[in-house]
């Protein structure tokens, strides 16, 4: 098992290299090497599904995105072929007849500048178009371009967060958690809330704190401390604890039932950072 820091909020390997998918995503390495290196979406929900040939169509939406993200997207494709995506999955630049004309059929690009954020649909979606927003700053997600580009196509083929799979969260205080030994409270004391970057922005709102159990998203008061425990509150009001915390466990398939460090792929993309 990896030792655990107190100065990250949640504790990742250093990533030299990119090893994350599943035995549809990586179909050259061994199986017993894949068995626990997949948090994937759930067919089965009905709210997406895989791209058709394994090609993920894209598009750019406008001129300044294409020339400023263009290149660090194609290297990301690069770096996952380098480290064992089958090179029957692909990417391919469409032009602006066919963006327009096939909007839930091709991914749109976007830049949000040198300081913006970074978010993607999961895999093709069923009833909306699939968006990528990408940012240039390396001051955030993987500190590297290349790398937060290629964890974002990660998230187009389908790949969820590795650590926000349930089955590694201590069982207690934190929701949807399945009582494993890796994260959360109860291990080592290794989820610190307070360390995000939007801890206290979030917590010096005085707003209600949307309640994503009730009608329009409102209901009985609740303390904000909930978002911090629970991936539905937090994501739902764009806390970024949204990004760490376990999801429900109908929400993906994991590639092993695993509890414990060594189900972990610590070398894996799919593994967010955020230093404190």
């Amino acid at each position: 098992m990896k030792p655990f820091f107190p100065c990250l909020v949640i504790l990742v390997a250093s990533t030299g290299h990119v090893l994350a998918g599943s035995r549809v995503f990586q179909p050259n390495l061994s199986a017993a090497h894949l068995d626990r290196r997949s948090w994937v979406f759930d067919k089965e929900r009905k709210l997406q599904t895989t791209w058709p040939n394994r090609q993920i169509r894209y598009c750019f939406e406008n001129d300044e995105a294409a020339d400023a993200i263009r290149e660090p997207l194609e290297e990301a494709h690069t770096l996952w072929q380098r480290s064992g995506l089958g090179a029957e999955f692909t990417i391919a630049e469409v032009g602006e007849q066919e963006c327009q004309e096939h909007p839930q059929s091709t991914l749109l690009v976007q830049w949000t500048g040198d300081e913006g954020k970074m978010a993607t649909s999961i895999g093709l979606l069923n009833h909306n178009r699939p968006h990528m927003l990408l940012t240039t700053s390396i001051h955030m997600g993987m500190l590297d371009q290349v790398l937060n580009f290629a964890h974002e196509l990660g998230h187009a083929w389908g790949l969820m967060h590795e650590h926000q799979n349930p089955n590694f969260w201590s069982s207690g205080i934190i929701e949807n958690a399945k009582g494993g030994t890796v994260f959360g409270p109860e291990n080592h004391g290794n989820w610190r809330c307070e360390n995000l970057k939007d801890y206290k922005e979030q917590f010096g709102i005085h707003n209600p704190v949307r309640n994503p159990g009730y009608n329009n998203g409102f209901g009985p008061s609740t303390s904000p401390a909930d978002m911090c425990k629970s991936y539905e509150y937090a994501a739902t009001n764009g806390f970024t604890a949204g990004d760490y915390l376990p999801m429900p466990s109908h929400h993906g398939i994991g590639g092993s039932e695993g509890k414990t460090g060594d189900d972990v792929d610590w070398d894996s993309i799919m593994l967010s950072r955020n230093r404190s």
